[in-house]
């Protein structure tokens, strides 16, 4: 998606250009999965334009909300595609999982079993996971459910597209060598 960011920018800045001011506006926050906000500030910085950005509540809010999260546990905020598939995540805190029907390009089909395959790479099938996901408007009700991971396909299915999943963190065995 970076060329479409890109184009966006684009057309964003000579909108500016010919009118003297622009507006962009995305649903949740600016700031969270939108890779257009960081090329709009660097785009701005870099011409001499003013840039003002006015975040939302995301997804994320929502998502840690509904499942009561400990932010004194650590938190990774992953994708499947770019951190899940290249093992660039770390079993030993728990994390979300943003957009777990994860599509290669703009034209391929979302797929849910990629992202429950990255996973089975590295954590065990029983593993619970909770998905979390809206209803969408007007009423935008967040939904869970926790089901081990072997199962988030069969439970999951193709119906709650954009959903996010919390995977818990692998609980490390005390090691009580003297040469830890």
């Amino acid at each position: 998606m970076p060329f479409r960011s890109e184009f966006m920018v684009a057309a964003l800045f000579k909108e500016a250009e010919l009118t003297g001011t622009a507006v962009y506006a995305v649903l949740g926050s600016a700031d969270v999965l939108e890779d257009a906000t960081n090329l709009i500030r660097i785009k701005g910085r870099n011409d001499g334009v003013q840039v003002k950005v006015i975040s939302g509540v995301s997804f994320l809010d929502l998502a840690l909300a509904e499942i009561n999260f400990d932010f004194t546990l650590g938190l990774q905020l992953v994708l499947p595609l770019a951190h899940l598939q290249r093992g660039l995540f770390t079993k030993h805190l728990g994390m979300i999982v943003c957009q777990i029907e994860a599509a290669g390009g703009t034209q391929d089909a979302p797929r849910g079993d990629l992202t429950m395959q990255f996973l089975l790479n590295a954590y065990e099938p029983d593993h619970t996971v909770t998905q979390i996901w809206t209803d969408g408007l007007p009423g935008y009700t967040t939904h869970s459910r926790t089901i081990p991971l072997k199962d988030l396909v069969r439970e999951c299915g193709e119906t709650k597209f954009f959903s996010s999943l919390y995977v818990p963190p692998v609980k490390q065995r005390e090691n009580f060598s003297a040469h830890s």
